[in-house]
């Protein structure tokens, strides 16, 4: 456990995990590889760098960087760290989990006349890796690794209230994940998984080859399916098509490094793929309504 560099948690620093989870965050940086072994509570892996390999019960997972892993609770987990990787762990206590999911279910009233009528039914997420993509959980893991990657920040200072909107986040994208799964239209529950995983998949190509020329047929080759099959089925997921989702990675991207004030819009233009910035000007005009001139940059 010592190999661990610069590993926080509520206690102290340079600690290895605890023998018993509650609400706590680690951050991990270390550059050797790393086998760790551990009974975990709720809980969400974010791979900022490098990647991870999780073992859960039956389920292998590998977790790349800008990807994130939800694990349930009460979950053996073994986790091998390659060299050089950094990660956010974020460990929810399944009392606070179920008394947010309580509340989010109930009205006030019913809340009021059995304030402590706990939820005894068991939660269970879709344990899955999921790309950093535009939804609630995802915001709230990019806003960490800013923190933790630019300020240094202590987790001491994450407290309860962190935990419960942390929960109230997970709750709510992970509705919106069952939703998905069902719009797949598919009756049987192992085809339905079958397909979200590989729907996920293709989202994190998508995302990660935002600058690339893609067309249906590379991202559908990506998942093993035929072109219009994933068409048909991505777009009954996710309610958009796999152009329009590339499309919308692609600016968001644009846009991003237009804030980054690291390039000049020439630079830019060229990163995403455009012959000249009057193209990229016109097609980021078309998209948000506005030239990139509006947004802060460095000058030419």
């Amino acid at each position: 456990m010592s190999e661990y560099v610069n590993f926080i948690n509520h206690s102290s620093t340079n600690d290895a995990f605890p023998a018993q989870f509650s609400n706590q965050i680690f951050f991990s940086d270390h550059v050797t590889d790393i086998t760790i072994e551990y009974e975990t509570v709720y809980s969400i892996k974010y791979q900022i760098s490098g990647h991870e390999n999780y073992e859960l019960c039956d389920s292998k997972f590998i977790l790349p960087s800008n990807n994130y892993l939800i694990v349930n609770d009460n979950q053996r987990v073994i986790c091998n760290s390659a060299p050089s990787e950094k990660a956010i762990s974020i460990f929810i206590d399944p009392a606070t989990l179920k008394d947010v999911f309580r509340n989010l279910k109930n009205s006030d009233e019913s809340l009021l006349d059995n304030p402590f009528n706990f939820l005894k039914e068991e939660i269970l997420f879709f344990e899955n890796t999921y790309p950093v993509d535009d939804n609630l959980v995802s915001k709230k893991l990019e806003y960490l690794k800013n923190l933790f990657t630019w300020k240094n920040v202590n987790t001491k200072s994450f407290n309860i209230d962190f935990f419960y909107e942390m929960s109230r986040l997970l709750i709510l994208s992970q509705n919106e994940t069952f939703k998905q799964i069902n719009n797949s239209g598919f009756v049987k529950v192992s085809t339905k998984t079958e397909i979200f995983k590989r729907m996920l998949k293709s989202k994190s190509f998508i995302i990660d080859n935002w600058n690339e020329q893609l067309s249906i047929e590379n991202i559908a080759s990506e998942v093993f399916m035929s072109p219009y099959h994933f068409h048909r089925i991505f777009s009954a997921t996710f309610e958009t098509t796999p152009l329009k989702f590339h499309k919308k990675c692609k600016f968001q991207k644009l846009k991003k490094l237009i804030h980054s004030n690291q390039f000049t819009i020439s630079e830019i233009a060229e990163l995403g793929g455009f012959s000249n910035i009057y193209s990229f000007s016109k097609a980021f005009k078309n998209f948000y309504g506005y030239p990139p001139s509006k947004c802060f940059r460095k000058f030419e």
